[in-house]
C-alpha cells in the first residue's frame, strides 16, 4: 500500500529538518531554512509541526527512539553473544550513519543550550542511552558466563568506553575523518572493543 502524500511530505521534512538542525544551533534555528531545503513553504512545516519545539521533538524522537529499539532488537535476540557486538557496530556505522551522525550533532547542541520546554525530550534521550549501556552490559556479561569473553573486563566501562567512541567518531567525523569510509572504522571498532574481548 502506497504511503499518502501527507506522510511523505512529513518524512521529507525530517530529512530536510536533520540536514539544516545538525549544522545550527536551537536558537539560531529556522523553520523557513527547513523549508527553503526542500521548495516549500513554512505553511507546509506549519501542516505538519506547530512550531519549531514539536518539530525538534518528532527530530529525537524518530531519530533515537527508533535506533534505540533497532538497536535493543540486536541485544534482546537469540543470537551468539559475539554476533549480537559486531551487529551493534555494524548497525551504528552502517546505512544508517548519516542519521545517526546529524542526530549526534543535533544533540550535542540541545545539550549545551538546554531550551525551554525539551526538558523532558532530552532527558528521554538520557535514559534510552541508559537502557542501551545496560543491555550491552548484559551481553557482555552472559558472553562472560558462557565463556566466550574474558572475565577480567569490566562490562559497563566496557560498553560506555565503545560508545563513548563511536559518539566521537559522529560528533568529529566531518573535522577528522572525512577521507575515511565507514567500512574502515567498523573494522577499527571491532579490533579495538570486541575481537580483545574474545577468552
Amino acid at each position: 500500500m502506497a504511503k499518502k502524500a501527507p506522510q511523505i511530505t512529513k518524512e521529507i521534512l525530517t530529512q530536510s529538518a536533520l540536514n539544516v538542525l545538525s549544522n545550527t544551533s536551537y536558537k539560531a534555528s529556522r523553520l523557513e531554512d527547513i523549508a527553503r531545503e526542500v521548495n516549500m513553504t513554512r505553511g507546509a512545516i506549519y501542516w505538519h509541526f506547530a512550531n519549531k519545539l514539536a518539530l525538534y521533538r518528532h527530530i529525537l524522537d524518530q531519530s533515537f527512539n527508533y535506533s534505540m529499539k533497532d538497536l535493543f532488537t540486536i541485544f534482546d535476540s537469540d543470537r551468539p553473544v559475539m554476533d549480537k557486538l559486531e551487529s551493534g557496530v555494524e548497525y551504528l556505522l552502517g546505512d544508517k550513519i548519516e542519521i545517526h551522525t546529524k542526530s549526534a550533532l543535533i544533540y550535542n547542541n540541545l545539550l549545551l543550550e538546554k531550551p525551554a520546554g525539551l526538558e523532558e525530550d532530552i532527558l528521554q534521550v538520557e535514559n534510552w542511552f541508559n537502557a542501551l549501556f545496560e543491555k550491552h552490559t548484559r551481553v557482555l556479561q552472559e558472553g562472560i558466563e558462557q565463556g566466550v569473553i574474558r572475565d577480567d573486563i569490566n562490562p559497563d566501562f566496557q560498553a560506555r568506553g565503545q560508545y563513548n567512541f563511536i559518539w566521537g567518531y559522529y560528533t568529529n567525523r566531518a573535522r577528522f575523518f572525512q577521507a575515511y569510509e565507514s567500512t574502515l572504522i567498523i573494522e577499527y571498532l571491532k579490533k579495538m572493543f570486541i575481537y580483545p574481548l574474545k577468552a
